[in-house]
């Protein structure tokens, strides 16, 4: 009777996960856009402290910090808009290609003796579909801008509250309370994360970038911009940025060029993320390997592709925040760490200030 009752406790449980995992996948859209400027608060409330620290007051910091990072928004959005713009015009011209290579590597295969219709149906290759797909690939950067629309507002009320935020949780919980100590730790980790991540990234797209443009490649700096982002995606990210560039090269200059290509991006990468990134993320995110590929799994899974991205930070959070501070879980933290060490001391991390 005692097993039954823990395999119904089990059970309910699970469902309970599930339930939960559906709601999210149904809000992934707000979740996404809460996530995201909870990143991007992370990044503008140090510099916003900096300039109270300066003498400025709260409501000219907020007002300077906040315009810095719509500028830096808006720059990136119309740089977006702007090349799938410029791609999206240059299809046809990839839709003729394709039917050449195909018609080519028909006509080759023929003249070995194979009935290609009959066998692999080369005619009914779904060019059209491939393209159509692509075209709404491009066109879901309308809903790319509202989601960093709808971030920047979140952040706009985030970043003007931090001060009472912070000052009413203390009040509550108290300055010594675990759950305010490992918020203090999560904001200082994920800072330094994100500024590793993105100047290694940077390091990587610039020289991926130069070779792209050396070797020819239509939309470079679109495809190093993508390089930038698809870094924030461990261990198949630059994969993903890979693809198009490749793809294209392909179409322009044929098989050869193109596994050159393949090696020396390859090779850049692998030699920043394998002799250079552990040095300076290594130690601020302290996730497995296998913790690290499943929060990236999970989480495109319940939010969509910006899972991928948000993924590390929020599974982060999740550790830092909420398993770590509850000495009930330690094994589960210890699962999810490359290594075990000894929590850190509250006076070690200084937390936000009230500014």
């Amino acid at each position: 009777m005692r097993d039954w009752t823990r395999i119904g406790r089990l059970m309910v449980m699970l469902a309970a996960v599930v339930i939960v995992i559906a709601g999210m996948r149904a809000a992934s859209s707000l979740l996404n856009a809460l996530f995201l400027a909870i990143l991007l608060l992370t990044v503008c409330l140090p510099v916003k402290q900096a300039l109270v620290r300066r003498g400025l007051q709260h409501g000219p910091a907020f007002v300077v910090t906040f315009l810095v990072s719509v500028v830096i928004g808006i720059l990136v959005v119309a740089f977006i808009v702007f090349s799938i713009a410029q791609v999206a015009g240059d299809l046809p011209v990839y839709e003729e290609q394709i039917d050449q290579l195909v018609s080519t590597v028909e006509t080759q295969v023929e003249g070995l003796g194979v009935d290609v219709d009959s066998m692999l149906q080369v005619e009914n290759v779904p060019v059209d579909s491939v393209l159509s797909s692509l075209r709404g690939i491009f066109g879901s950067a309308l809903s790319i801008v509202s989601l960093i629309l709808l971030s920047y507002l979140l952040l706009l009320y985030m970043l003007w509250d931090s001060r009472g935020l912070a000052q009413r949780v203390r009040g509550v919980l108290g300055a010594d309370h675990p759950l305010v100590t490992r918020t203090g730790q999560f904001m200082v980790s994920s800072q330094r994360y994100l500024v590793s991540r993105t100047a290694l990234g940077a390091v990587i797209a610039i020289l991926q970038t130069i070779l792209m443009l050396a070797m020819g490649i239509d939309f470079a700096l679109l495809w190093g911009f993508l390089s930038l982002i698809c870094n924030y995606i461990p261990n198949i990210g630059f994969i993903i940025g890979l693809i198009p560039p490749a793809a294209i090269l392909f179409l322009d200059q044929g098989i050869g060029a193109t596994i050159v290509f393949i090696v020396i991006y390859s090779v850049i990468n692998n030699v920043v993320e394998s002799f250079i990134t552990p040095r300076f993320i290594g130690t601020q995110v302290n996730m497995s390997p296998l913790a690290t590929f499943f929060a990236v799994a999970f989480w495109s899974f319940v939010l969509g592709p910006m899972g991928a991205i948000l993924g590390v930070p929020v599974t982060l959070f999740i550790k830092q925040v909420l398993i770590e501070s509850d000495s009930d879980l330690s094994a589960v933290s210890a699962l999810l760490s490359a290594e075990v060490s000894q929590p850190v001391a509250a006076d070690s991390v200084e937390p936000p200030s009230s500014a």
